[in-house]
C-alpha cells in the first residue's frame, strides 16, 4: 500500500494545532490562578486594613472616652476644693448616664456589665492600643475626690491590679503611656520598708511619708542597690534620719544604678549623716535623677560628701537642693564628687545654706570634677556658705583633668554666695583646675559674683589656680570686681596660672546687672532672666 504525502502532512498539522491549544489553555490557567491570587492578597489587605482601622477607631474612641474623664475629674474635684464636697463620682455627666449607654464588654474572659462606659485598663491592653492591635476592655472609674484616687469597686477588681488614678487617665488622654498596672503604690513607712526588699521593681508614692517611725538607733537603712523606678509623683518624704557616722554609701538610696529611673520626689527635712559617699539621695549614683527637692542636713566623717550625692556619675535635671553638708574632703552642695555624665538645671541655694569642708575640695556646687567620661553642667547654680582649706570655689572646688582625655563643658551657670575660709587656691567660680591638655574643656557664658576670702594665697575673681600645659577654652565669663586693692585680685580672673593667656572678664557691682554688659550672651540669653536690681538668674528658675 503506498503512502499518502498529504495525510502525513495533514496529521502534522493536525498534531500542531492540538499543542498549540494545549499551551494556549495552560497560558490561560496560569493566567487564572494568578489573577486569583493576586485577588486573594488585595482582598487580604483590605481585609487587614479594615481590621486596623477598627483598631485604630477603637483606640482613639478609648482615648476620646479618657479624654472626657480628666476633664469631668478635673471639673468636679475643683467643685469639691471648692465646697469641701466629698462625695464619690460615678458618671455625673447626663449624656452617659442614660439606660440605653450601658455596655456590656468582655475583658478577662468574663461578661461585666457597667454603666457609663468608663475604661479600666491593663497593661496589656495599653500596649494593644499603642499597637493598634483589637482590643475588647470594660470596666468602671469611681473617683474619690477627697483625695483626688480613682478606686474601685469590688465587681472591678481583676487580678488583685492596681486602678489608675486620674494623673494616668489624663496621660491615655494626651497619648502617653501610662504607669504600668504592675506599679507598686507606697502609702505608709511599712511599704518603704518592703519597697527596700524588693529594689528592682517600678514604684510610686501615693501620700506623704514621715519616716520619724525609723529614727531610732542608726535611722533609715538605705536601700543597698536601686535598680528600679521611681515616681515621688510631688508627694514628701520626711524626717528621713540616718545616724550611723561608720556607714558607707548613706542615704535613701546607697547605690543608685545607671539603669534606674527616679523623678518627682521631696525629701524633707532630712538628717543623714555617715562616711565615705554620702548624700541625701544616694552615696552613688550613675542612673537618670529629675524634679526632685531636697531640704536639712547632710553630714559626713569621710570622703565624698554632698548634699544630694556623694558621687555622682549620671544624668540629673531640675534638682534643687537646700541642704546644709558638713563632710572633710570632696564636699559639695549638688555631690562630693562628679565623674561624668549631665547636671542640667540644678540647683543649690536656701536661707543660710552652706557647705563645709574640713580639709580641700569644697565647692558650692560639687567639690571635685574628674570625668571619668564626658561631662555637661549647664544652666546650674550655687548660692552659698562655702568653707575649706584649700581649692575652694563658688561653684567647683576643683577640676581635676590632669589625667583625661574627655569633653568638659560648663556653661549658662553662675555662682553666688560667700567662701567664708579658705587658704589656699580660692576663685568666685572654680577653686583650682589641672590640665594635662589632652582633655577637652570648654567654659563658657557663666558669671560669679561669689565673694572670696581676703587672706589666701592664689586667690582669684573667677579660678584661684590653673595649672596646666594647655589653656582651656573660655568664652564670655565674667566676675563681679570689688575693690582690686583690698582684695589682692588680678584683673584677669586668676590668682595664679601657667598660662597667662586666660582671662575672665570683670563686671563692676552695678554693670553685673545689666544685659548690655553680657557681651557675647545674644545666642544663649533666653536662658537668663535680668533684672535692674539684682545679678541676671536662670530663666527655669
Amino acid at each position: 500500500m503506498g503512502v499518502n504525502l498529504d495525510d502525513i502532512l495533514g496529521n502534522k498539522q493536525q498534531d500542531v494545532l492540538v499543542d498549540k491549544s494545549k499551551r494556549t489553555l495552560n497560558f490561560l490557567m496560569i493566567g487564572v490562578l494568578i489573577t486569583v491570587i493576586i485577588i486573594a492578597v488585595i482582598a487580604t489587605k483590605m481585609y487587614l486594613d479594615g481590621e486596623k482601622d477598627k483598631s485604630m477607631a477603637r483606640a482613639k474612641s478609648i482615648a476620646r472616652d479618657a479624654s472626657f474623664i480628666s476633664k469631668e475629674v478635673s471639673r468636679i474635684y475643683d467643685e469639691y476644693k471648692q465646697t469641701g464636697n466629698g462625695k464619690l463620682l460615678v458618671g455625673r455627666n447626663q449624656e452617659i448616664e442614660s439606660e440605653d449607654k450601658i455596655r456590656r464588654l468582655k475583658c478577662g474572659g468574663s461578661d461585666l456589665e457597667f454603666r457609663y462606659g468608663y475604661y479600666y485598663l491593663t497593661d496589656q491592653e495599653v500596649r494593644s492600643i499603642i499597637s493598634g492591635t483589637p482590643l475588647e476592655v470594660g470596666g468602671a472609674y469611681i473617683v474619690k475626690y477627697s483625695t483626688g484616687e480613682v478606686i474601685s469597686m469590688e465587681s472591678v477588681k481583676w487580678n488583685g491590679k492596681n486602678y489608675y488614678e486620674v494623673e494616668d487617665l489624663q496621660a491615655i488622654a494626651r497619648g502617653e503611656t501610662p504607669p504600668c498596672d504592675y506599679t507598686i503604690t507606697i502609702n505608709s513607712p511599712q511599704d518603704m520598708e518592703n519597697f527596700a526588699k524588693h529594689p528592682n521593681l517600678i514604684y510610686r508614692l501615693n501620700h506623704d511619708i514621715d519616716m520619724s517611725a525609723f529614727n531610732g538607733g542608726n535611722g533609715w537603712t538605705p536601700i543597698p542597690t536601686f535598680t528600679g523606678r521611681f515616681d515621688g509623683r510631688g508627694y514628701k518624704i520626711r524626717n528621713m534620719k540616718i545616724n550611723n557616722s561608720s556607714q558607707a554609701k548613706a542615704g535613701l538610696f546607697g547605690t543608685i544604678e545607671a539603669d534606674a529611673f527616679l523623678k518627682n520626689l521631696v525629701l524633707e527635712n532630712i538628717d543623714v549623716s555617715g562616711g565615705d559617699y554620702v548624700g541625701a539621695i544616694a552615696g552613688s549614683c550613675s542612673g537618670t535623677i529629675t524634679n526632685c527637692t531636697v531640704t536639712g542636713n547632710v553630714r559626713s566623717t569621710g570622703r565624698y560628701c554632698g548634699g544630694l550625692f556623694g558621687s555622682f556619675e549620671g544624668h540629673a535635671s531640675q534638682l534643687k537642693s537646700s541642704v546644709s553638708v558638713n563632710g572633710d574632703q570632696y564636699v559639695g552642695g549638688f555631690a562630693g564628687q562628679v565623674t561624668g555624665g549631665e547636671i542640667i538645671q540644678c540647683s543649690v541655694k536656701g536661707n543660710e545654706v552652706s557647705i563645709i569642708g574640713n580639709n580641700d575640695c569644697v565647692g558650692g556646687l560639687v567639690g571635685l570634677v574628674q570625668s571619668n567620661r564626658d561631662l555637661q553642667v549647664s544652666e546650674s547654680c550655687a548660692d552659698a556658705k562655702i568653707y575649706g582649706t584649700e581649692k575652694v570655689g563658688g561653684l567647683v572646688g576643683w577640676i581635676n583633668a590632669a589625667n583625661s582625655l574627655y569633653n568638659l563643658d560648663i556653661n549658662n551657670c553662675y555662682a553666688q554666695g560667700n567662701i567664708e575660709r579658705c587658704e589656699e587656691a580660692a576663685g568666685g567660680f572654680v577653686g583650682a583646675l589641672s590640665s594635662s591638655g589632652r582633655a577637652n574643656i570648654n567654659i563658657s557664658y557663666n558669671y560669679t559674683i561669689c565673694k572670696t576670702p581676703k587672706q589666701c594665697v592664689d586667690v582669684g575673681g573667677f579660678v584661684g589656680n590653673i595649672a596646666q600645659s594647655s589653656a582651656p577654652s573660655v568664652r564670655y565669663c565674667y566676675w563681679e570686681r570689688q575693690s582690686l586693692t583690698e582684695q589682692n585680685l588680678s584683673e584677669n580672673g586668676v590668682g595664679s596660672s601657667s598660662d597667662n593667656t586666660v582671662k575672665f572678664d570683670p563686671l563692676t557691682p552695678s554693670a553685673i546687672k545689666l544685659q548690655t554688659s553680657f557681651s557675647g550672651w545674644d545666642s544663649v540669653i533666653k536662658n537668663w532672666r535680668f533684672s535692674n536690681n539684682t545679678a541676671p538668674t536662670l530663666s527655669w528658675e
